[in-house]
Formats: structure tokens, C-alpha cells, sequence
């Protein structure tokens, strides 16, 4: 019996304890820890294990500054309260991670017209989110110096592929609106197919024009045209929402996305994009998408003044 109770005492007890602490550390709660022991043995390993979950929580908090830092960063690089004359547009984002690859802004031309970009970066998390911000970078000089489309593919091309690692790429659809003559023009580097939906609900898909962004050097896009009559629409998004899967494993898919589209056509933007994000929502069951998201609604009033 005193043989038990010093077991109990020296090591069953000692052993639990260590046991419970290890077990809430692994459930994410660092910094717990664990108190003293009689045995020096048991003391040696308790010290290392405090040190190890004190160790653990102040990293997690570094990374947890560090991702704030950088989740605040990239809301700089969505547009942001750019106001558009004769448009109306609506942007909708969802990260799969603290920060994200998908990429969306409204860049002014020299010439008076407007550029709309989105894009999306191979895979998500910080890699995806710092090519992002390069392809931001690279893109914004581009249109400094003129509106050309072909051109400005050409250099966003050159430039990400001289600084991309050897594994990435991204799709890109890039429009120019001309308010003057309501012409828009499109090219598409793989993107998924945004839709422009008439007045009277006629849709047109806006399809890829030519390959990837740093597949190669020396690829070239199509340039294709189309009117935006008032009250026609744009929606453009990124393939984390068609390919978002349901718990069952069901895409929401690309045509269900366009019954809705259509669905919507004597709704305002607003209310459409509330019912796209919807029923997104629905389809994940309260699930975080595996992939990024955005999704972006565009509306043409029957003015040109804001």
C-alpha cells in the first residue's frame, strides 16, 4: 500500500498533470502551464514544457500581428470608393485565408477611360496575396501610360513573369470602359467567363481570349468589343465561387450562377449581389470556401453623370 501511494504520489499524479497540460496545448491553448513537481526529473520536464507553450503563444501572437498587418494591406489593394460616372458597382470579397490571391480595382486611363481588373493568383494565403501585390503594382504602371489593352497585356505579362516564381500564374480579365461612345473592351488571360447581361436580359459571356498570365513571354490576347447600352450589366468573379463545393462535394457551378444572374435582371445591383452571396452562403452550409472569392456586380444608368 505505501509502494502504491508513492507511485500515485511521485508518479501517477505528476504524469496526469503533464498529460492535461500537453493535452490543452494541443487544443490551442498556449500558454498553460503546468506546476511544480517533488520529482526532478518530472520538474526538468515541466520547466521544458512551460517554456515550449510560452514559446508557442508569443509566436502565435507575432504571426497573428503579422497577418493583421498584412490582411489591412490588402484591403488596399481592392478598390476602394472609386466612383465611376454613368456605373454603378458593387464588390464582394471573401478570403479562404487571412489574406487572399484574388485581386480587384478601377484604375483611371490617361485618356479618359476607365479600366476594371480582376484577377487571381495561383492558390491562396500569403504567396497568392504578394503576387497580388505585385500584379497591383505592375498593372497601375501599365496604365500610366496609355489605355491600349494589347499593350498593356504585352507588359503586365513581361513584368510578372520576369518576377514570379517558376510555379505561378494568374488569370486576368481586363475591361476598358469608354464613357464617351459606352464602348467596353475585353481581354482575358484564362479567366473564368464574366457575363454581360442586356436590358431585356439577353446575356453574353465574356469568354477567355487568350492563356494565363506567366505562362509565356511571348503570348498575345484577342481584343474583343461590345456596346453597354443603359441598363445593361456586367458580373465578373474568380473561380472560388463556381468551384466552391457544397459538404456533399457539389460545385455551385457556373450555370447556376447564370440562373440567377438572369434571375435578377429587374433588381438593382445591390439586391442582386445580396442574393449571389446568398446563395452562395446556402450552398457551403455555413462553410468557409476552399478557395478565395470575389464576385462583381456592374450596372450602366442611362446618364453619364454620377
Amino acid at each position: 500500500g505505501l509502494i502504491n501511494l508513492l507511485l500515485i504520489r511521485l508518479v501517477v499524479r505528476p504524469f496526469t498533470e503533464l498529460a492535461r497540460t500537453i493535452s490543452q496545448i494541443s487544443r490551442g491553448e498556449l500558454g498553460v502551464t503546468t506546476g511544480k513537481f517533488r520529482s526532478k526529473e518530472f520538474q526538468s520536464l515541466a520547466a521544458d514544457l512551460n517554456q515550449m507553450s510560452l514559446a508557442l503563444q508569443k509566436a502565435e501572437h507575432d504571426r497573428g500581428m503579422q497577418m493583421s498587418k498584412a490582411s489591412r494591406l490588402q484591403q488596399r489593394l481592392q478598390s476602394g470608393g472609386v466612383s465611376v460616372p454613368g456605373l454603378d458597382v458593387v464588390h464582394w470579397h471573401e478570403a479562404a485565408d487571412h489574406v487572399a490571391g484574388d485581386y480587384f480595382d478601377i484604375l483611371r486611363g490617361p485618356d479618359d477611360s476607365w479600366l476594371f481588373c480582376i484577377a487571381d493568383i495561383t492558390g491562396h494565403g500569403v504567396s497568392a496575396a504578394m503576387g497580388a501585390a505585385i500584379l497591383k503594382t505592375i498593372l497601375w504602371s501599365a496604365v500610366e501610360s496609355g489605355s491600349d489593352l494589347c499593350r498593356i497585356m504585352k507588359q503586365v505579362n513581361h513584368r510578372f513573369s520576369a518576377v514570379k516564381l517558376e510555379e505561378d500564374f494568374a488569370s486576368l480579365l481586363l475591361i476598358r470602359w469608354t464613357p464617351e461612345n459606352r464602348e467596353i473592351q475585353f481581354a482575358s488571360a484564362g479567366h473564368e467567363s464574366a457575363f454581360h447581361i442586356s436590358k431585356s436580359g439577353q446575356v453574353v459571356t465574356m469568354e477567355s481570349t487568350g492563356t494565363l498570365i506567366g505562362i509565356a513571354e511571348d503570348s498575345v490576347w484577342d481584343i474583343q468589343s461590345l456596346v453597354a447600352k443603359p441598363g445593361d450589366r456586367m458580373v465578373l468573379y474568380t473561380d472560388g465561387l463556381t468551384e466552391a463545393r457544397s459538404p456533399s462535394g457539389q460545385q455551385f457551378g457556373r450555370k447556376a450562377l447564370q440562373s440567377l444572374i438572369e434571375s435578377q435582371v429587374e433588381k438593382p445591383i445591390n439586391k442582386t449581389m445580396d442574393v449571389l452571396t446568398q446563395a452562395l452562403q446556402t450552398h457551403l452550409s455555413g462553410r468557409c470556401a476552399d478557395d478565395d472569392v470575389t464576385l462583381v456586380g456592374i450596372d450602366f444608368y442611362d446618364s453619364l453623370e454620377v
